[in-house]
Order: C-alpha cells, then sequence, then structure tokens
C-alpha cells in the first residue's frame, strides 16, 4: 500500500499541478508543474523554487524533478538548459552539480551535505531511477505554471464558473460611465472571490476603488451582496455604495 503525501492538493489539483514519475510506499518523484505545488511540495525546505521568482527562473527551461520518502525527506535536481543538473537536500540548492548521470555523480571531495545527499540518492529505487533517466533522455520538459482549463486547479476553475456567471448577470445592468462593478477571483489564492467596484468623475478618472471579499463556499452570500449593490445603484443613482464588515479600499 502506497502513502499518502498529498494532503494540501485534491485529486483534479495533484493531476492538473504535478506529474508523478514514479510512486511506491515510500517515495514519490513527481514534477511540479506550478509555483502552488513547487512551494507544498518543497515546504520546510531552502530551495529558491519554492518562491515565485525561484520557480519562474528554473521552470522557464529546466526539468525540475522532486524526491519525496515517506520518512520526511526531501531531496531534488534540477536539470538546466547546458545539461547540468544541481541536487540539494532540504537544507540548501545548488548543493551538488554535475553533468551526465545524476545518479552516478560522486564528488572527489564530499561536505556533509553532499554525504547526506548521496545516501538519499541510494534509497531510490532502480525502476525510479531509470523513469527519471528516460525523461531526461526524451529531453521533455514540462509546460509549467501556464493556465489554460486542463492546468487550472478543481478550486480555481469553480471560482472563475461563479465570477463568469454573476458577471454576466448583473455586470451589463450595472456598468456605466461613473461606475463599475465585476467578480473576480484573488490572483493570490485560489479560496476567496471578491466583488470590485469604481466609480468615476465625469471625464472617467477613477476616484475610488473598493472590494469586498468572500470565500468559495460563500457563493449564495457573494450573489445576494453582488445584486444588492446593483439594485442599490439603479435605484437611487448613488455612487456611495453601503458598506458592509467586508468592504475596504482595493
Amino acid at each position: 500500500m502506497t502513502f499518502t503525501l498529498f494532503e494540501s492538493l485534491s485529486a483534479a489539483d495533484i493531476k492538473c499541478e504535478t506529474e508523478i514519475l514514479y510512486k511506491d510506499a515510500h517515495l514519490v518523484c513527481m514534477i511540479p508543474r506550478t509555483q502552488r505545488a513547487s512551494r507544498i511540495y518543497g515546504r520546510g525546505t531552502n530551495w529558491c523554487q519554492t518562491t515565485k521568482p525561484g520557480f519562474d527562473n528554473w521552470s522557464e527551461d529546466s526539468l525540475l524533478v522532486r524526491f519525496i520518502f515517506k520518512s520526511g525527506r526531501k531531496i531534488r535536481f534540477t536539470l538546466d538548459k547546458d545539461g547540468v543538473y544541481h541536487w540539494a537536500s532540504e537544507r540548501g540548492h545548488h548543493v551538488m552539480n554535475g553533468q551526465g548521470d545524476p545518479f552516478d555523480y560522486v564528488p572527489e571531495r564530499q561536505s556533509i551535505i553532499e554525504a547526506d545527499i548521496i545516501r538519499q540518492i541510494a534509497l531510490i529505487p532502480e525502476a525510479c531511477k531509470q523513469r527519471v533517466r528516460e525523461v531526461i533522455a526524451s529531453g521533455y520538459i514540462p509546460d509549467y505554471g501556464i493556465e489554460p482549463t486542463e492546468y487550472l486547479t478543481a478550486r480555481s476553475q469553480k471560482i472563475k464558473g461563479i465570477a463568469d456567471r454573476l458577471n454576466a448577470k448583473y455586470r451589463p445592468n450595472a456598468d456605466d460611465a461613473e461606475f463599475s462593478i465585476f467578480a473576480s477571483p484573488d490572483p493570490k489564492s485560489d479560496r476567496t472571490i471578491s466583488i470590485v467596484y469604481s466609480w468615476r468623475d465625469p471625464d472617467e478618472h477613477t476616484l475610488e476603488t473598493a472590494k469586498e471579499t468572500f470565500g468559495v463556499e460563500e457563493e449564495m452570500a457573494l450573489e445576494r451582496r453582488y445584486a444588492e449593490i446593483v439594485s442599490w445603484r439603479a435605484r437611487t443613482g448613488s455612487n456611495e455604495i453601503p458598506p458592509t464588515d467586508r468592504t475596504q479600499p482595493a
């Protein structure tokens, strides 16, 4: 029976955001396709690819491979565009660099961290190593972080669908030269969605913008508030929308 380490992502999210190269009862070998997956499965490490700048930089033209052990240990290598691989344990990145077969490299003089990485590499089954070698030989580089529908997480797809539905239903009756309103997924989270509204002067210069944020599970409350704002403005013609506890500057 294989162990489960994907508590942070749903099954649909895992399929979209990771590529599993090998899995057994003690190890998962994966490619993180998104920065979120890289951050989640790099948790507890010093890897630069757990940050957005680091992930964006290395995912441009490199192969990112993670080895996550049931014991809790994690090692990884990055194969860059020049064919140089960079091994790391949790404690550092780009610790052990070389070319050729990444599993056969042994430094002439080993630091403590390098010796630790080599011990972890020795625990990787030959079937896993062979699968990784095949991926390297093929020259395969995934489409990291792209967001066509098939790469959106299941939760992100749900939020986008909510926003699209509400905007289609209410926005055509609300927007004019002095006022604009729309529902938008939060770019920093896949769990929230905001109503964003702004009012403008006669020259259409934005005077003020506010937003009200709702969790993905609050779809009914979100729609009620969207409808309330649109109805208020239709009745009064006023841009002074009565605030709620959720109202904040955008």
